[in-house]
């Protein structure tokens, strides 16, 4: 299962999400996306999904609130966000404390969160090639729970051993 959290825009890029599953799907992966969030790119992700045929694999709930994130996390194994920018991502921040294995955007200070134990981050490219770089990401942690489960608790002791806002605060007042 994997999680997509976030406004569905441009800034997340909802054609590279869209192509990515595609290619998924014509290489014969079994996996459930859960679409968390509105936006003005929402009705044409729609229309991707059916137009290549994963509409049946796609489950679109909209704005959901923020009570619901935890439940929605604890069904998925991997976090899926193909941004073209972020500062740090909160949701990703919150992915990987919910023990998520994290395929996303090399943008922003994500490199901060996520190391390869945790995640791939995917560098900036066309649009055919992040959704390639994507899916060839992605597949091995479909094909492989185990493995997505892995990173995902890697990714949880992350956050715990870096980046509790304790650690953070204490950091700061240091520097």
């Amino acid at each position: 299962v994997l999680l997509y959290a976030g406004r569905v825009c441009e800034q997340k890029q909802p054609k590279v999400f869209a192509a990515t599953l595609a290619e998924l799907h014509q290489r014969g992966l079994e996996f459930t996306v859960i679409v968390a969030g509105d936006g003005p790119d929402l009705p044409a992700l729609r229309d991707a999904a059916r137009k290549h045929g994963f509409e049946d694999k796609a489950r679109f709930l909209g704005a959901v609130p923020n009570a619901e994130m935890r439940s929605l996390a604890a069904a998925a194994d991997i976090f899926f966000l193909p941004s073209l920018w972020e500062g740090i991502s909160l949701a990703v921040y919150e992915a990987m404390s919910a023990g998520l294995a994290i395929i996303g955007g090399d943008v922003g200070g994500q490199r901060e969160l996520v190391t390869p134990e945790c995640g791939t981050l995917i560098p900036r490219s066309d649009q055919e090639t992040e959704a390639g770089a994507y899916a060839d990401a992605l597949a091995p942690l479909i094909a492989d729970r185990s493995l997505a489960h892995r990173m995902g608790e890697c990714g949880r002791r992350r956050i715990l051993d870096h980046f509790q806002l304790s650690h953070m605060g204490d950091r700061l007042e240091a520097l």
